[in-house]
């Protein structure tokens, strides 16, 4: 009777659900020598509504001390509810405290046990944490749920974004291999909508991506335009597809899908110093053309394929020399070097991003292969002969 009794005792540390509040969100700013945590709460009352009401879908309680967990625990002399993270999905840094490092909550994150791995992470870009989070958006409930679904789409989709996530995260930031990149989020709209009936006069959602910023060590040290974020995707092989095009006199603008079929990364010593040699190849279909190009011809594909190098050449050229500049090996040249001679990384592993890095030679070399033309051959402009 004992022994049966002791596992018939329940879970000592329950909590009803009509006693918790479910973070979705945490975003967080500076104020001097203060963090400001902004969280983003489900509101019940709107998720449960059989019919519509004018309420947001989420509450947003801010609140401002020297750690995160204080300002949580902080934030219950406010909420009628317990905060409960096991339902959270973002995370959103400030861009002044971006720049002033982030160590301390990811920290925080990693050690609280009601956090998960799958958390996705952005920097609010010219703005704080705490605007993108009182903002609402057009096609979601709730915004983070926008942020994540966002992000998971146009890294699958788009050149240009790259999601990160909270190990990932980590461990870049525990090394000097590789510098981690996190997707920066602006705002178009200010103040932030709401309720729903301010949402209905914006034209576009308020929430979008744009730019990656560049963490070195554990602060913000710059960011990564459009073009230097594809360049970084493609050296990194995170092309899953994406649609580009190119433009000449010769064969007009002609637009087409495109993925990575095969990415390498080649380090060469000679005289005990390394060069790198990247090797992409690619294969597309054209998705449109707007003059009447002939692309039923062999010798006309290869020109299309040709000028496809060389953009992508270049785009990966801009995002290393960007890159340089600002000091950071977002490549992870230096892990594979660390692969390919430890002891020579043993050498340069403390000054890698400030030195080794910048000197590295880097070779880019693209394969661009046309594989289809999708429904159609010629163009509906081009001439029978």
């Amino acid at each position: 009777m004992f022994i049966v009794s002791s596992l018939l005792t329940g879970c000592w540390d329950s909590a009803e659900l009509n006693k918790l509040a479910f973070v979705t969100a945490l975003g967080f700013d500076k104020a001097g020598d203060d963090i400001v945590l902004t969280a983003q709460v489900l509101n019940p009352r709107a998720i449960a509504a059989q019919k519509p009401i004018n309420e947001a879908p989420v509450i947003v309680y801010t609140e401002k001390g020297k750690s995160a967990i204080e300002i949580i625990r902080r934030m219950s002399t406010r909420t009628p509810r317990r905060l409960k993270g096991t339902h959270m999905q973002s995370i959103i840094f400030g861009e002044e405290f971006a720049e002033n490092g982030i160590s301390e909550v990811v920290d925080f994150l990693l050690r609280h046990y009601q956090t998960s791995p799958d958390l996705y992470f952005a920097i609010a870009q010219g703005t704080t944490a705490s605007n993108v989070l009182t903002n609402l958006s057009k096609l979601e409930n709730i915004p983070s749920a926008e942020i994540n679904s966002a992000l998971e789409i146009s890294s699958k989709v788009w050149a240009a974004t790259k999601s990160t996530k909270l190990l990932e995260l980590a461990d870049l930031m525990s090394g000097n291999e590789k510098c981690p990149v996190i997707p920066g989020i602006n705002i178009s709209k200010e103040p932030p909508a709401k309720s729903m009936d301010d949402m209905k006069t914006a034209i576009d959602d308020p929430i979008n991506f744009d730019k990656n910023g560049v963490i070195k060590k554990d602060r913000l040290v710059g960011w990564l335009n459009e073009d230097e974020s594809k360049g970084y995707n493609y050296i990194n092989g995170n092309v899953q597809n994406t649609v580009g095009y190119v433009d000449s006199k010769e064969t007009g603008r002609v637009t087409m899908f495109s993925r990575i079929t095969k990415k390498t990364t080649k380090i060469i010593f000679s005289d005990n110093k390394p060069s790198v040699a990247v090797n992409i190849n690619m294969s597309g279909t054209i998705e449109n053309i707007s003059s009447g190009f002939d692309i039923t011809k062999q010798e006309n594909l290869n020109i299309l394929e040709k000028l496809s190098e060389e953009k992508i050449k270049k785009l990966c050229e801009k995002s290393i020399a960007k890159a340089k500049d600002l000091k950071c090996d977002i490549f992870g040249f230096g892990n594979e070097i660390h692969i390919s001679n430890p002891e020579y990384w043993r050498t340069v592993e403390s000054t890698w991003n400030d030195s080794g890095f910048i000197d590295l030679p880097v070779t880019i070399t693209v394969k661009f292969k046309i594989v289809g033309t999708d429904s159609i051959g010629k163009s509906i402009l081009s001439e029978e002969k």
